[in-house]
């Protein structure tokens, strides 16, 4: 009976363990995932908020991502979102490196304004607009750039010159078909 008793502990035990390692619902991701599939996404924290943009931006829609190559010499990264308060909106352009294309861009917007950095929270009385400088800037990481597809990571601190305020945007991904 002894025998017994110890086989059912035995039992019981594994039956608790398994039961206890089972497969946990996870919680669902504050930003959109980091691909490069073409899936007209942007997500970012600004100053810990998440922000995610989903969507073509462009037609009659305001809202969305944008993004592409002018003159086969500029990056352009545009999203703009509605679902955050205030409505941020995020422009950057900057110099490709053909010599090197998937790299590691600073954005901090240098005196010939080929690359620009700037978030617009559009909130009451106009908005303020944060830009990168030689002080608050950033960079960005290409995943991928070919002629249907730009990707890639980013994270940067701005200013507004008018008011001193600093935002830091963090984590930030774009996947955007053309």
């Amino acid at each position: 009976m002894k025998k017994y008793h110890s086989h059912l502990f035995l039992l019981f035990s594994v039956l608790v363990l398994t039961a206890s390692s089972c497969h946990k619902e996870e919680p669902e991701p504050d930003l959109v995932p980091i691909t490069t599939t073409g899936a007209n996404t942007m997500g970012f924290y600004v100053d810990g908020v998440p922000v995610n943009i989903k969507g073509k931006h462009g037609g009659l829609s305001s809202v969305g991502v944008k993004g592409g190559i002018i003159n086969g010499e500029i990056i352009y990264l545009l999203g703009s979102a509605e679902n955050s308060n205030p409505i941020n909106s995020i422009s950057i352009y900057l110099p490709i490196d053909q010599s090197n294309v998937l790299k590691e861009y600073k954005l901090n917007n240098d005196i010939w304004h080929y690359d620009e950095v700037s978030v617009i929270d559009h909130s009451d009385l106009g908005g303020n607009i944060y830009k990168t400088d030689s002080i608050y800037y950033g960079f960005l990481k290409l995943l991928k750039l070919d002629s249907k597809i730009i990707s890639g990571t980013f994270y940067f601190d701005a200013i507004d010159s008018e008011t001193g305020k600093v935002i830091h945007i963090t984590d930030g991904r774009f996947d955007i078909s053309n």
